[in-house]
């Protein structure tokens, strides 16, 4: 009855049943489906030597649990050096999940005239523009034309922004080469070494990789997957970002 909506969910708590066969004569089903099998099975001790097992970064549990009971008092869960989230029933507590990726589902008139371009190795690359909206925390994205529609008319807790990759016209295409691949700092400085530039030293400090050229007062700092050119020479930081582009492979 409620399978229809994608705000609604479903969680599963049988440890000892497939979901997946359970859901089968439902389908199709647009809701969301969560697999998080309870053993109940687990006595205190049982459940005190799994925690340490498993060593989890935040452990959630009710607060009944932490505290020990009036008629037994050492059967309580232990609270390991990890942080620790109790609740109570009815209580709203916010995970602290980093989420570095998120699942974007593409409207059909986008994903309709996306091209892939094959470049080896199993990998195709394409371009593509359109609206992302982000809602219920559900990313969808469509096409630019639709935008004015989902602006007037979409809900206020909606987020609508225009993706910064767009799709590149045939006459650039012709003109610009589009480049793809993964940085590496030996490779780099090989690359500047041959086209001309001496002296560089290379630091490392916490996720930050700093390529220094002394003699042409430039840095190169890679972090986050992301590379910085530091010069106040505009010649000079031309010249760094051509030799670093031959790191790439291109089509």
């Amino acid at each position: 009855m409620w399978g229809n909506n994608p705000n609604n969910s479903i969680i599963f708590t049988e440890p000892d049943f497939p979901y997946i066969q359970a859901l089968a004569p439902f389908q199709p089903l647009a809701m969301k489906a969560f697999y998080c099998p309870i053993d109940t099975s687990l006595n205190y001790q049982q459940a005190n030597k799994l925690i340490k097992e498993l060593k989890p970064n935040v452990l959630v549990i009710p607060e009944a649990y932490v505290k020990p009971l009036p008629n037994a008092p050492n059967v309580f869960i232990d609270q390991p050096d990890k942080k620790v989230m109790t609740f109570k029933c009815g209580d709203i507590i916010r995970l602290p999940l980093k989420r570095k990726m998120e699942r974007i589902y593409l409207n059909p008139d986008v994903s309709q005239a996306i091209a892939p371009l094959d470049v080896g190795n199993g990998y195709s690359i394409a371009s593509l523009t359109g609206f992302i909206e982000i809602k219920d925390k559900v990313h969808n994205v469509y096409d630019c034309t639709i935008e004015s529609d989902l602006s007037n008319g979409g809900p206020s807790t909606s987020k609508i922004g225009k993706m910064t990759s767009a799709p590149i016209p045939e006459e650039t295409l012709k003109k610009e080469k589009i480049l793809y691949g993964t940085l590496d700092s030996d490779t780099i400085i090989k690359c500047l070494t041959k086209d001309g530039f001496k002296n560089i030293k290379m630091e490392r400090l916490s996720n930050t990789v700093s390529l220094i050229l002394n003699d042409d007062n430039a840095t190169i700092k890679f972090e986050d997957n992301e590379s910085n050119i530091i010069c106040d020479n505009n010649a000079t930081r031309r010249k760094i970002s051509e030799s670093m582009k031959k790191c790439f492979q291109s089509f």
